[in-house]
């Protein structure tokens, strides 16, 4: 009986491992990868649409806002929810790759800016795959118990 139970068991960890490598597999996972400065400063140019926000505590959160953001080569930035720009302002790569929003402000006149807006795009910057036509970004800042901020490329052809 001990002896079944035993087979049976590393017949069950020998599944799950094989199971978790068909996970990485599958089309809709990535290797994520920090890219160096060149990599993310070309990489990020595009439109990209929030798709997961999920945090080291609470878990896979519900996106709450139909965010998007469009980082341009000449460093401009534009952040919308829908198709109503919200924002606008510059971006630089800060230190460790890591994002930096410079005047950033808001669109309408008189209209004060969220400035938690800023916190989609706090952490480190990774791309699925790699950061030449990734489909995928992450803001990481799960390493430090805070949240990762995953968005969709909608379209690389930005200015």
């Amino acid at each position: 009986m001990k002896r079944t139970l035993t087979v049976l068991f590393v017949a069950l960890l020998c599944l799950g491992g094989g199971l978790a490598d068909a996970q990485k597999t599958a089309p809709d996972q990535c290797e994520w990868q920090r890219a160096g400065a060149a990599g993310i400063t070309e990489g990020i140019i595009g439109t990209w649409k929030l798709s997961l926000y999920a945090c080291a505590f609470t878990g896979v959160r519900p996106i709450d806002r139909d965010l998007r953001v469009t980082f341009n080569k000449d460093q401009s930035v534009s952040l919308s929810e829908g198709s109503k720009v919200i924002a606008t302002g510059k971006w630089a790569l800060g230190s460790q790759g890591r994002l930096e929003f410079t005047s950033l402000s808001a669109v309408e006149n008189g209209a004060a800016l969220d400035r938690s807006l800023t916190q989609y795009f706090a952490g480190f910057v990774s791309f699925c795959d790699s950061s030449r036509d990734a489909k995928r970004v992450r803001f990481n800042q799960s390493y430090n118990d805070g949240c990762d901020k995953t968005f969709e490329r909608i379209d690389a052809a930005s200015t």
